[in-house]
C-alpha cells in the first residue's frame, strides 16, 4: 500500500472521496478522514470530472499514466513556449508615446488645479 502524503492520493483515498461525495460531505468534512489537505482533495475532484462525474478508478489511472509519462515532460512542454521577441524600435516608440501621454496628463492636472485655485 502506498504511503499517503499531503500531496499524493492513493486509490483507497480516492474511493473514500467518491463515497463521501455520494454522502454529501463537503471537502472540509472529508479531509480529516482522508488525511490530506483540502486543496489536494479539491484539485483531485476538479481534475477528474467534478463532484457529479468523479470516478476514483479513472482518477488513479490518470495519475499513474502521468507518473509513467512523467510530469517533467508535461512541464517541459509548458516551459518551451516561444519567448516574446521585442523589436527595440517599436519598444522605443511606445515608450516615447507613453512619456508624451504623461506630459499631457501632467499639464492637464496642472491646468485643472490652477482653475480650482482661481475659483476659490
Amino acid at each position: 500500500m502506498q504511503k499517503n502524503t499531503p500531496h499524493k492520493l492513493t486509490l483507497e483515498d480516492r474511493i473514500k472521496i467518491a463515497e463521501f461525495i455520494k454522502l454529501g460531505y463537503s471537502i472540509y468534512g472529508m479531509s480529516p478522514f482522508i488525511k490530506s489537505t483540502k486543496s489536494t482533495i479539491s484539485r483531485d475532484i476538479r481534475a477528474n470530472g467534478g463532484r457529479e462525474k468523479y470516478d476514483p478508478y479513472k482518477a488513479q489511472e490518470l495519475t499513474t499514466r502521468l507518473l509513467k509519462e512523467g510530469y517533467k515532460k508535461a512541464n517541459q512542454t509548458r516551459m518551451n513556449k516561444p519567448k516574446l521577441i521585442v523589436d527595440k524600435r517599436i519598444l522605443a516608440k511606445k515608450i516615447e508615446s507613453l512619456e508624451f501621454q504623461v506630459e499631457i496628463l501632467t499639464e492637464t492636472i496642472r491646468d485643472i488645479n490652477n482653475k480650482i485655485k482661481g475659483n476659490l
